[in-house]
């Protein structure tokens, strides 16, 4: 449904817990949309992958930040034409009515990752106990891993059955997107520890699940239809996760289209702007921090310029 003028939200956290899927339900097609989105089934060149992702308003998209923290970026865009040597891959990144615009190198950081991660009934117990017992969760080498199947098979365990127990191939997109359903546990957490948050979303799912399933029309299941959430959450913490480093933008084309999509989807009261909104990427990054106040300063300045004003009345004498 589209967001009327008169009911505009003013802070992009708003917009997102607006959204009627918020309560949590999607549909099973909805939630298979979602995942496809990111978990490297649809191989595409980056740019038409990102110019893909952009076409979703109501996702967000978590990454692993190069000091080892997820970070969040939302409305992505493709900036560029028929002109440009090259596109550049932006998205806003904070949820305050003032959010600066970031871009990353799309060429050697939007990446499809394959990789071998435990079985499912391996997440399962660490996640039904603790969050220690999750960061601790290890990996096996190939031999270690016909070790363990030879046991089990000496143990008893058919060699049909046993081989259901090995790891699992695994693969996603450098970021994964996130539907809105769970969105809240991001917006409403300043978290950002891959491995409590992957806790953290397994309780909302099973909450979200118990209090749906069976009884929603319509309503999918997380814990089965999003697993692959919480590899990549561990792939993150184990350090196994492409990292994915970005830089605020002071591009005129990027700032000019951050001014629209504001506009777009925000009620701008000029006054609610703040130099304070800024996410900073990293917790180190004081010079980063300087260009983001001078980026949320031109952003501020382009849309109290762009405010309807009331034009004068020419009367009919003049």
């Amino acid at each position: 449904s589209s967001i009327t003028m008169a009911n505009k939200p003013n802070n992009w956290k708003d917009l997102f817990l607006d959204f009627p899927s918020a309560s949590g339900v999607h549909s099973l097609s909805d939630l298979k949309s979602i995942r496809q989105l990111t978990d490297g089934s649809i191989a595409d060149e980056v740019e038409t992958a990102w110019y893909r992702l952009s076409r979703e308003t109501d996702i967000l998209y978590l990454f692993t930040c190069p000091n080892g923290e997820m970070q969040i970026l939302h409305h992505l865009e493709l900036i560029g034409n028929r002109h440009s040597r090259e596109f550049k891959a932006v998205g806003l990144c904070g949820f305050n009515s003032n959010t600066p615009p970031v871009e990353i190198n799309l060429d050697s950081d939007l990446c499809i990752l394959s990789t071998r991660v435990p079985h499912w009934e391996v997440f399962l117990t660490a996640l039904e106990s603790d969050v220690e017992t999750f960061a601790n969760l290890q990996g096996e080498t190939a031999e270690e891993e016909d070790t363990r199947i030879t046991a089990l098979i000496s143990n008893g365990m058919s060699l049909e059955e046993a081989e259901t127990k090995r790891s699992q191939s695994f693969k996603s997109y450098s970021l994964i997107a996130i539907p809105t359903g769970l969105s809240r546990l991001l917006l409403e957490s300043s978290d950002r520890k891959p491995a409590s948050l992957a806790l953290k979303f397994w309780n909302l799912m099973t909450q979200l699940d118990e209090e749906h399933d069976g009884e929603t029309e319509d309503y999918a299941p997380y814990r089965d239809n999003f697993r692959h959430l919480i590899r990549f959450l561990w792939m993150a913490h184990r350090k196994l996760m492409h990292k994915i480093p970005y830089v605020l933008s002071d591009d005129t084309k990027v700032q000019e289209w951050a001014v629209r999509v504001h506009q777009a989807y925000l009620e701008i009261r000029t006054n609610s702007f703040a130099s304070a909104n800024v996410v900073s990427p990293t917790q180190d990054a004081s010079a980063l921090e300087r260009i983001a106040f001078s980026i949320t300063s031109t952003l501020e300045d382009r849309l109290t310029k762009q405010q309807p004003r009331n034009h004068h009345r020419i009367s009919k004498n003049s």
